[in-house]
């Protein structure tokens, strides 16, 4: 009966509130504080925000309001060379240019010296050609990953000891801290990324200053940020439907680090 009163209560108190265009609380909505509403004191509902990254799921997107968050939960990451992976692929969770590649002319056998940097692929050690601008690099182990700066060779060397994968590229913030680089453009950049300890790849959402990415990925709590090619890149979302990341339009790649379930 006490129970039934004060259901009465809250409705009366509801339609009173109505009438005189005060708030009524959503009362599926999740609370926090306290509001008062025909004598009776309720929890206040706090704004109600839409989720942009799936609690579940092989790739988690998180989008921000100047770049996307690609995040993969991956079994084993690999450097594909020569031929670019399939988007028909269902193995296949994220798949990005990675390296940088050098002039290739149609018809041309692949060489792994077109290659900027050196490289693991298939758990093998390739020497690509020398590039001033590489700063650092990324290495993928069974036992975990990580981004370098300085002795690359011999992680590398490492990583192909224990069927990894790794490549050079321009390593752009390293430990949290900037580190100067050569790039000076504006474009749609994309990033691997060490981002609240995971593993992700960061594209923005339209044409930046090179610079202005790289502040924002500091403002976001980005740890680690190595450059990738940005051309070619797709992934398969949580439904398994084809999700093309954007391109800057290279007519030509050699290298796409992949992402597997």
């Amino acid at each position: 009966m006490r129970k039934r009163n004060l259901m009465l209560l809250l409705l009366l108190g509801a339609v009173a509130a109505l009438a005189c265009g005060q708030f009524v609380p959503d009362l599926m909505a999740p609370w926090d504080g306290d509001d008062e509403i025909g004598g009776v004191t309720l929890r206040q509902q706090q704004p109600r925000s839409t989720p942009t990254t799936p609690q579940s799921g092989v790739l988690a997107i998180d989008t921000l309001d100047k770049v996307v968050v690609y995040t993969p939960h991956f079994s084993r990451i690999d450097l594909v060379c020569a031929t670019a992976p399939s988007e028909d692929d269902p193995e296949i969770i994220l798949a990005a240019e990675a390296a940088f590649t050098g002039t290739v002319y149609e018809g041309e056998n692949f060489s792994h010296q077109n290659i900027a940097g050196d490289h693991v692929s298939g758990g093998t050690y390739y020497q690509g050609h020398a590039c001033a601008d590489i700063t650092g690099a990324f290495v993928w182990e069974k036992e975990g990953w990580r981004f370098v700066q300085h002795d690359a060779k011999v992680s590398m060397a490492g990583a192909a000891d224990h069927q990894g994968a790794a490549f050079s590229q321009v390593l752009f913030i390293h430990r949290g801290e900037r580190v100067h680089c050569n790039i000076a453009a504006t474009q749609v950049f994309r990033a691997l990324c060490k981002r609240h300890g995971q593993l992700s790849v960061v594209e923005s959402r339209g044409k930046m200053r090179f610079f202005d990415f790289v502040l924002y990925l500091l403002a976001h709590d980005v740890d680690e940020a190595l450059y990738l090619d940005s051309g070619k890149a797709f992934a398969h979302d949580n439904t398994g439907s084809l999700l093309r990341l954007a391109t800057n339009c290279r007519s030509h790649a050699t290298n796409w680090l992949v992402f597997y379930r």
